[in-house]
């Protein structure tokens, strides 16, 4: 949001004048930057903003709510008439010019006009408006919270852990190789309680983290962590979870910043509405799908702006369920620090809920929980196969899954300290060190040289004439040097005798950065371009008259079955007072409620625009198939 005295600074000499003379209209001739400052520091006074705000009638604190909800991305005077059916396009101009008129927004002209606030006003306006959207306590108490916070760490680093594997693919369109999308998706199975295709979103949200900011790279359609990617996995779980944050505020969404910390400064255990939310930041998700707020049923994941998915992915967010759908939100307190934090700053600790450690089990299993730093849960992804997506994460540990992660670079000293840190007994440790012993200690340099760490094994393989006649020479207590072209044969060799050679993790690969431009549009948030400040000089203009009011149906057609005069006279008499209208179709169609938002008359056939109560659909009611019709009282 543009700042305050930004837009008085770039506003004519003429305009700030008339400012000034709405609060001084005694004051005599001043200099002009007197006027500047005596206007700014009347429009910045808390006590102005708080009487104009408490002055406006609940639609207009609902549209200035609307639009600060928005912050830096703005909202076009389209979507502001879409949030405002079922008004008319004179009445909601009429609102908005009232609001420029008391400076609480501005708009910019350009292909479209789009409105915004002033960041000095964007905490009392949000923490205002959203006390009064807050339920009252005990009104969300039979929900089934669903708590995502931490799981999409764990998963973060489930998806970092598989691209060091190789084991990531992309294809040449820049989106996740299909079979691998399905696999990252069955495994965040907590994410299918709200949807089968939540998985799979999630995956891609990780995905465009990881190649947004750089921390894997492609090299022949195979994902690999890069110098970034490796920082990540090498530091702790507050910076990355931190680095999520400020890459979906910036990058994904470009603003919000202020609207979550207002939320998270509420009283701890405050609940919304999940319309009530959605009703608010549904703009940056694009198309308005759905009258949220009317929908007291609850909203499926499917039909949630995409925002609200990602707040609740990214475990800000906790939904309440009741009844198969979503019907409440609360920001989940414990989790959001770095949402108070100010931009820019140093990063805020994420707050850990208390619980226990790693638990060995001695079926070579383990249980991680999945709170625990994002370094250790990388380690263990590394070297294990995970078996669930639950607070405790069970991994199992295999020769192959302890054999691909030393392959990629876990040294063996931190092998060691992973499997005391998991809590595993003596005999599972000395299981798997016998595995990372016998499998990683051979792997080939860049340079051909076979490098054979276990002294035992290397006195092993010098008695071996076939292997030796594959070699050119012996490196005394340190291994081999092999002839390029019997590199294969060297590996099938050494697999007959249990030896798997990995490759030298520092090997040089031809890394490029991945470029997801070609994604489908599916992914994208629509984004703004503004044009120039628009000033207008006029006072407010008075409200739109209406026309006389006509009569309503007479008593004969109270029973509903009306002649088309009388459909139209009862329409255009629920437009005026916004109430909703009974319909019936047909003879065996069922009645269905809807809020008319237009009246086509002058047309064949005249229809009547509106949205159904039940759904939440705009449809369109041809004024003859209307069988049954009556206004609803409010």
């Amino acid at each position: 949001m543009l700042s305050l005295s930004e837009y008085l600074k770039a506003a004519p000499k003429s305009y700030v004048l008339k400012i000034f003379r709405r609060e001084n209209p005694q004051a005599g001739l001043m200099q002009t930057a007197q006027v500047s400052q005596a206007a700014f520091a009347w429009l910045e006074r808390s006590e102005r903003i708080g009487e104009v705000v408490e002055r406006l009638t609940p639609t207009l604190r609902n549209l200035l709510l609307f639009i600060y909800a928005c912050e830096e991305r703005g909202v076009q005077e389209e979507e502001v008439t879409v949030q405002m059916a079922p008004l008319d396009s004179d009445e909601i101009r009429h609102h908005l010019r009232h609001l420029e008129h008391e400076v609480l927004i501005y708009s910019r002209e350009g292909d479209y006009r789009t409105y915004h606030g002033f960041e000095e006003f964007g905490p009392y306006v949000l923490e205002h408006g959203l006390k009064e959207k807050a339920l009252r306590d005990g009104e969300a108490a039979q929900a089934q919270w669903m708590v995502y916070a931490h799981f999409l760490k764990s998963h973060l680093a489930h998806f970092l852990a598989q691209t060091a594997l190789g084991n990531v693919k992309v294809t040449q369109g820049g989106e996740l190789h299909r079979k691998d999308l399905q696999s990252l998706a069955g495994r965040f199975s907590l994410a299918s309680k709200l949807s089968p295709a939540a998985g799979e979103e999630e995956a891609v949200f990780l995905y465009r983290f990881a190649a947004e900011t750089r921390a894997v790279k492609l090299d022949e359609g195979r994902l690999h962590l890069s110098t970034q990617g490796r920082e990540i996995v090498e530091g702790d779980s507050p910076t990355a979870v931190t680095g999520l944050l400020d890459w979906w505020l910036e990058k994904r969404t470009g603003g919000l910043r202020c609207f979550l910390q207002v939320l998270a400064s509420l009283e701890a255990g405050t609940v919304f509405r999940i319309g009530a939310l959605a009703d608010l930041i549904w703009a940056y998700g694009g198309v308005k799908k759905k009258n949220y707020a009317e929908l007291r049923g609850g909203i499926t994941w499917e039909n949630l702006p995409k925002p609200l998915q990602e707040l609740w992915l990214l475990g800000f967010l906790d939904f309440g369920m009741a009844k198969g759908r979503i019907q409440f939100a609360r920001l989940n307190l414990d989790y959001a620090l770095p949402l108070i934090a100010p931009s820019g700053t140093e990063d805020v600790p994420a707050v850990e809920p208390s619980g226990s450690g790693p638990i060995g089990l001695p079926n070579l299993e383990c249980l991680v929980p999945v709170m625990l730093p994002l370094t250790s849960q990388y380690r263990v992804e590394l070297c294990s196969d995970r078996e669930n997506d639950e607070i405790l994460a069970r991994h199992r540990f295999t020769k192959k899954s302890v054999v691909q992660g030393l392959q990629v670079g876990l040294k063996l000293e931190s092998f060691k300290e992973l499997i005391s840190w998991l809590g595993f007994d003596p005999s599972a440790q000395g299981t798997l060190l016998e595995w990372a012993n016998t499998y990683a200690s051979t792997y080939f340099l860049d340079a051909l040289v076979l490098k054979v760490s276990d002294t035992g094994r290397l006195g092993e393989l010098m008695d071996i004439p076939e292997f030796l006649a594959l070699t050119r020479e012996v490196i005394p207590g340190f291994g081999f040097i092999v002839e390029r072209e019997q590199k294969d044969k060297v590996r099938d060799l050494l697999g007959h005798l249990g030896l798997i050679p990995g490759e030298d993790p520092r090997r040089i690969l031809h890394l490029q950065p991945v470029s997801t431009d070609m994604q489908a549009d599916t992914w994208k948030l629509p984004k703004l371009d503004y044009g120039d400040f628009r000033y207008s000089e006029a006072d407010i203009p008075k409200a739109p008259r209406k026309g006389p009011k006509k009569p309503l149906p007479s008593e004969a057609a109270q029973a509903g079955i009306l002649n088309p005069e009388e459909k139209i006279t009862l329409v255009e008499s629920a437009l005026e007072t916004g109430s909703q209208l009974e319909l019936k179709l047909g003879d065996k169609s069922a009645r269905v409620v809807v809020s008319p938002i237009l009246l086509i008359k002058h047309r064949n056939p005249a229809k009547i625009i509106g949205i159904e109560k039940e759904t939440g659909h705009r449809n369109e009611y041809v004024l003859d198939q209307i069988r049954f019709m009556r206004t609803l009282k409010k």
